[in-house]
């Protein structure tokens, strides 16, 4: 039978090998961050969500609101502000040790959403920001029977805050166009067919862009390669498929020089 466990990999451990590495005292320049603080950060993590939470399908593709931002962070493992982000995050972690237990609990609720997990770490910060800076508040409270974020008192003057993420326009397409991307990329190698010159595609969508936008890019990305492969002649690269979603078209790329 065949094997079709699929590959793992485990951002945190990879992360911690490279960070051990530069946090490293026998280095000929200095450290580029301090062993304590990689320290706090892997343990901060290891010991709240556990090893497997880090644990991702190597290749595997997602939506973009699926996708943790604690595995990006992870990702750039020399990025002095990427480490200074999970160093943050990992306060937050320990924050949580120390106010009310039902907030912990929120917390590690979210850990199987990436989306609802990074709406709650903002309330998190907004949470420790009016701690750290000693002002009076009051965190989940009932109005009515409607739960919000908290009350804060500022010059004898209590305010009621709700804490709302920035929105970032146009997520959907951007998500779109990044997934169409890393189907072209896992797709390309499949060409079997040699090709004597480079070859330029290009995909312009018909607004407004919807979830259908993928399938339908994503067949004609399949359709123009298997056409490719059938081929016994000599390729040419001139090839357009329209249909309601927008247009794919391959074309031959050349680098033309002026004298």
């Amino acid at each position: 039978m065949k094997n079709t466990k699929q590959e793992t990999i485990n951002v945190l451990e990879k992360w911690y090998k490279n960070a051990k590495y530069i946090s490293s005292t026998y280095l000929i320049a200095p450290p580029l961050v301090s062993r304590g603080k990689i320290e706090f950060i892997y343990y901060g993590f290891l010991n709240s969500f556990g090893i497997e939470y880090f644990e991702v399908v190597k290749g595997q593709d997602r939506p973009i609101e699926k996708i943790s931002w604690i595995y990006s962070l992870l990702a750039n493992e020399s990025h002095i502000g990427c480490i200074g982000g999970l160093d943050l995050i990992c306060t937050l972690i320990k924050y949580t040790e120390k106010i009310d237990l039902s907030i912990r609990k929120g917390m590690m609720d979210r850990l199987g959403s990436a989306k609802d997990l990074r709406s709650y770490f903002f309330e998190l910060f907004i949470f420790y920001f009016l701690d750290k800076e000693n002002l009076p508040n009051r965190k989940k409270i009932m109005e009515g029977n409607q739960e919000k974020e908290g009350t804060f008192v500022l010059n004898g003057k209590e305010f009621l805050y709700e804490c709302r993420l920035a929105f970032l326009p146009k997520m959907l397409e951007l998500d779109i166009m990044r997934r169409l991307l890393f189907i072209i990329k896992q797709l390309l190698p499949t060409i079997t067919k040699p090709l004597a010159e480079g070859m330029m595609l290009t995909m312009s969508f018909k607004r407004p862009v919807t979830g259908g936008h993928l399938g339908a890019f994503e067949q004609k990305i399949k359709s123009f390669i298997g056409h490719v492969n059938q081929l016994d002649g000599e390729l040419s690269l001139d090839h357009v498929s329209k249909d309601k979603f927008g247009e794919f078209r391959v074309s031959k790329y050349a680098v033309s020089y002026t004298h």
